[in-house]
């Protein structure tokens, strides 16, 4: 039986469209994707995104534990800060990417993907160091997601901290709405915004507080999806899998080479030194099409790859996709079609974000790096 998040109820009260994601019933939209979208881009929408996974890491040795499992460096990141890295297997595959941040010396808080709680517990769990001890919140915790420029804003006379001294990446424990709360400036749309740690019982009070704003709309996932793409980020199990490594997905900035012995850190070398047999890149349609994850990119009538993922841009008026392609062929301005339904359709490829976001991965990460998701 799929999982309930705590606001639930709210989201049947108020019209949402359900949809079962990651073992979770959720909102796909409420007014309809486009309407979400915009709201997004140009106030604030707020998302219920407490199916992600919430990790506690703690012990003398949890930021060893971290150095060895991401490829990013966490070694420097300070209390108050989060970073943004996959999470490698042997051959250098991805077996997720999330957000890991310092709320003290020996604690850190994680949020990874939902569909792979249970694999990254167990992987985590065979390589803590030490009397590192790895802990799952579970039900009696959830994350609310404010996204857009309003946000400040509009969360600012909620919380009893100053939201304007938090930076991009920066977290603080708080009081919102009169609850308990550890606030982040993270998000997966590419806008300015915060995501919200309460406890379960508190998701309701807090929802509702956000809600009474005439600038703020509910919203589902099918926007969060278009914005993330929109914005170029990668969503594990489409740009990212076991099977595809940081290197191919275009996270080289992730890949910390200089901080020692990582988890897949021997085989991430070797493909940096020979090169990825495919690169991630962006796709814009030129022809009045959807490209879906799956459909294959030609050149000449030749197969240069697949798409990952796609979608109708609200933003921009048409079609765009991220694509693993040949090397040669993720570069800007290569026009290629995509082979939809039996039926070419034309497209160049293009540099990601494709719209001008203010909170690229790239802006938010503690160490020169980025973000997604996530998720």
């Amino acid at each position: 039986m799929s999982k309930k998040t705590p606001l639930f109820a709210r989201h049947i009260a108020a019209g949402a469209r359900m949809v079962e994601f990651a073992g979770w019933q959720m909102p796909v939209s409420y007014t309809g994707i486009n309407q979400e979208v915009t709201a997004v881009r140009q106030g604030a929408g707020l998302f219920d995104v407490s199916h992600m996974g919430q990790l506690d890491l703690t012990g003398p040795q949890s930021t060893e534990t971290l150095q060895q499992l991401l490829t990013n460096d966490v070694a420097g990141v300070e209390t108050g800060r989060g970073v943004y890295s996959p999470m490698c297997n042997e051959n250098g595959g991805t077996v997720d990417d999330l957000i890991a941040f310092r709320i003290s010396d020996d604690r850190w808080c994680l949020v990874v993907n939902a569909s792979r709680v249970a694999v990254d517990v167990e992987w985590m769990s065979d390589h803590l160091v030490g009397e590192t001890e790895l802990l799952i919140r579970g039900s009696d915790a959830a994350l609310l997601a404010l996204q857009g420029p309003a946000s400040e804003s509009i969360l600012s006379p909620c919380v009893d901290t100053p939201l304007a001294a938090l930076g991009k990446n920066g977290c603080s424990t708080a009081f919102c709405c009169g609850c308990p709360a550890l606030i982040s400036r993270t998000g997966y749309t590419g806008e300015d915004g915060f995501e919200v740690f309460v406890r379960a019982s508190d998701a309701g009070r807090v929802w509702d507080s956000l809600t009474l704003s005439p600038q703020v709309a509910p919203c589902g996932l099918g926007a969060r999806d278009v914005l993330r793409l929109e914005a170029g980020l990668c969503l594990y199990g489409h740009e990212l899998t076991e099977d595809i490594s940081p290197l191919e997905a275009g996270l080289d900035w992730t890949v910390k080479f200089s901080n020692g012995e990582f988890i897949g850190r021997d085989a991430l070398m070797k493909v940096q030194q020979s090169g990825a047999s495919r690169r991630l890149t962006g796709i814009r349609m030129t022809d009045r099409a959807i490209a879906r994850e799956g459909y294959a990119v030609l050149f000449n009538g030749r197969p240069i790859g697949s798409v990952t993922s796609g979608t109708y841009s609200v933003t921009l008026g048409s079609g765009i996709a991220l694509a693993l392609l040949e090397p040669e062929f993720a570069s800007p301005g290569r026009h290629v079609h995509v082979s939809i339904r039996n039926d070419l359709k034309e497209a160049v490829t293009v540099a990601a974000p494709f719209v001008g976001c203010v909170a690229r991965p790239e802006c938010l990460s503690t160490i020169s790096n980025k973000e997604d998701n996530g998720t």
